[in-house]
């Protein structure tokens, strides 16, 4: 479905030139329905001789198709000057118009009317709203009207009009042209995508990419892969495929380092909070595979299903038995039977490995046994400086550690170099 919106001014619907812009739209587009704004001046001529709508109706008579459905809508704007009053006015118009022809192609006729009404007009379709197709007319001299080809309004001929309207006849040229005005909305939007992106705030910007049409459907489907990504969302692969072989391909295997990756933008957008928290499980998992290396799980843990996880708790009895793990976990009590914790780990891996083999992951466990513990157990004020010096180590030094200790640093600067990606993408 098509629908025109146009405001009508005195070289509408005729002149003796020919169509006025626009009955020429109404002629070459072929509307379903045609909302046509009137000034009080026009709707006073409109009531006379009914001159805007019997022209439409003759048009289509004389196309063979049916007339279209006509609104007449009288403008509440007094300052005929005042482009500003106009978008008001006409946004309201528009939108009414978009609710009620959900998924019509709205024509808008940007050559009728006040030069106030045209500037509106464009402006309006400038920043993309309602995805407006805007239309302008050349005259029919193709250049500037003089002051005798416009018919006194007051004194209206319309059958001689009509009858000797030149674009009536066979052969005659189309004069509509599209305005390619610059999308204001859409640079506007894609600007604030980039800031979005630079920031690492991937949900906010698809959001905005999903508004904007003029967004590369490449870079959309990016923005939501980072989104799913970001939560460790394995549909994310869908949204990767096409990068296979480049820096930041996607591995649904490699989840302790996609972890990471995630740990990294917590530090770049500056919440502690949250990469002390993702510490646990990411130590948990480093420090679970260093011990593994040089102690079988089934020497001292058992697997369970609990919960519909995989968990292994500690078995007492096989620490008993062995000397240097009963000393490892000497505060242990008989019987017990904990789930394996990074306190654990560490215990045993320090009886295990030499101390310079240790002191990296210990460093990274008085993390969070300090900051970490402080955070999750105290409602207090908290700065990056005071952290770091209860952690004994910065935030970029636990970074580095853990990209190392887990053997990821391919990882490093995952999202960055994605960013990188976007940005030429937008």
């Amino acid at each position: 479905m098509r629908v025109l919106f146009s405001p009508v001014g005195t070289s509408d619907p005729m002149t003796t030139l020919g169509d006025g812009p626009m009955l020429h739209i109404a002629r070459h587009y072929a509307p379903d329905k045609i909302v046509l704004l009137l000034s009080p001046a026009m709707r006073r001529y409109e009531d006379h001789d009914g001159r805007y709508t019997h022209a439409l109706g003759l048009l289509a008579e004389a196309a063979g198709r049916a007339a279209p459905k006509v609104e007449l809508v009288c403008s509440r704007v007094d300052s005929v000057h005042r482009y500003d009053c106009y978008i008001r006015e006409f946004e309201e118009h528009l939108a009414r118009m978009a609710h009620e022809n959900t998924g019509a192609e709205i024509v808008a006729n940007v050559t009728s009317g006040t030069p106030a009404m045209q500037q509106a007009l464009v402006a309006i379709d400038a920043f993309g709203r309602y995805g407006l197709r805007a239309v302008q007319v050349e005259t029919p001299k193709r250049g500037i009207n003089a002051l005798g080809d416009r018919e006194n309004p007051d004194d209206y001929d319309f059958e001689t009009l009509w009858e000797l309207n030149p674009d009536n006849g066979e052969g005659r040229k189309n004069r509509c042209i599209e305005v390619e005005s610059v999308n204001f909305c859409g640079l506007i939007l894609r600007d604030n995508i980039k800031s979005l992106v630079e920031g690492y705030d991937y949900v906010a910007a698809f959001r905005l990419a999903e508004q904007c049409a003029s967004i590369p459907q490449q870079a959309k489907s990016l923005l939501e892969g980072c989104v799913r990504r970001m939560r460790l969302d394995e549909s994310a692969d869908s949204c990767f495929r096409g990068y296979a072989g480049t820096p930041f391909a996607y591995s649904p295997a490699e989840k302790l380092a996609e972890y990471l990756a995630v740990m990294e933008v917590y530090l770049l957008r500056e919440q502690w909070s949250d990469y002390l928290r993702a510490l646990t499980p990411a130590l948990f998992e480093i420090l679970f595979k260093r011990v593994e290396r040089v102690l079988p799980p089934a020497a001292w843990l058992e697997s369970k299903e609990e919960g519909g996880h995989r968990v292994y708790r500690v078995v007492w009895e096989k620490v008993s038995e062995n000397a240097v793990l009963s000393s490892a976990l000497r505060w242990l009590k008989a019987g017990q039977n904990p789930r394996v914790g990074s306190n654990h780990l560490c215990c045993v891996l320090k009886s295990l490995v030499s101390a310079e083999v240790y002191e990296p992951y210990g460093k990274l466990r008085n993390m969070e046994c300090k900051a970490r513990n402080r955070m999750a157990h105290e409602i207090s004020r908290v700065s990056k400086r005071s952290l770091e010096k209860e952690a004994g180590i910065s935030f970029k030094e636990s970074m580095d550690l853990l990209f190392d200790l887990a053997d990821a640093k391919a990882k490093r600067r995952l999202y960055a170099r994605i960013n990188e990606e976007l940005t030429g993408l937008l």
